[in-house]
């Protein structure tokens, strides 16, 4: 498990889990892009198969997380993989919906919902 101010990861077998904490307005700070990067790089070794996006602890995000989603979401298509948000809040659903990301991925009430979500295939 890797922790920083707001990304926590967690690799479960193919299974890449990505909890967001607190309200992420911004992710410019070096040590949450470095993680970015590390998540990845991680991607990029093609172990993972499925990413969890664990929005539980994170009212609110903004464009930057959204970004930060997209390049995730590119690297793991490229590799056949999936992805799921889940435990989004309202204002969360809300964002994802303007931006159009509900329309990409599987959006569910909770991270065994999302791990269900992933192994259906």
């Amino acid at each position: 498990m890797t922790t920083h101010d707001r990304l926590t990861t967690t690799l479960d077998g193919h299974t890449l889990t990505l909890e967001v904490h607190g309200s992420v307005g911004s992710l410019a700070n070096d040590e949450v892009l470095l993680e970015v990067d590390r998540i990845l790089n991680q991607l990029k070794e093609g172990a993972v198969s499925g990413v969890i996006v664990d929005f539980g602890q994170s009212p609110y995000f903004g464009s930057t997380m959204l970004e930060t989603l997209r390049r995730v979401w590119n690297e793991l298509q490229l590799r056949g993989g999936r992805m799921v948000l889940c435990n989004v809040s309202t204002v969360g659903n809300e964002i994802l919906q303007i931006a159009k990301f509900d329309q990409l991925w599987p959006i569910v009430a909770s991270k065994d919902d999302a791990e269900r979500c992933l192994k259906a295939g």
